[in-house]
């Protein structure tokens, strides 16, 4: 399984959506500040094994939900510093905060085969 990048101007974040899903994730440095490494993944394939490279302790997150709002929902956040990850659901999805953090484990899970 493998999902889409897009690079955010800058090189502040790698949003990834996975096709056929309702949900999507950006990956960023928890500082905000910018990741040139970044700008190889936009547009291109992106597998769990790269994600993984950012996020080596991925299946031991921490994650918070982060409230409903006008921009996204069904968002949670979790830190491996020095990056952070954001899960959130589509807007039209039926998909709520854990099936969405559940979603990114699985394609996460992908890393390891």
């Amino acid at each position: 399984m493998t999902g889409i990048g897009t690079v955010i101007p800058g090189f502040a974040g790698l949003s990834v959506r996975i096709p056929g899903q309702e949900w999507k994730f950006l990956l960023r440095r928890a500082d905000f500040m910018a990741d040139q490494s970044f700008g190889a993944l936009h547009n291109v394939p992106v597998s769990a094994h790269r994600v993984a490279g950012y996020l080596p302790n991925w299946a031991k997150l921490d994650w918070v939900r982060i409230p409903e709002n006008i921009i996204t929902r069904a968002e949670s956040q979790a830190h491996d510093l020095p990056y952070q990850v954001n899960v959130m659901g589509s807007f039209r999805g039926s998909l709520v905060h854990g099936e969405v953090v559940d979603a990114f484990l699985r394609f996460m899970a992908h890393s390891k085969s």
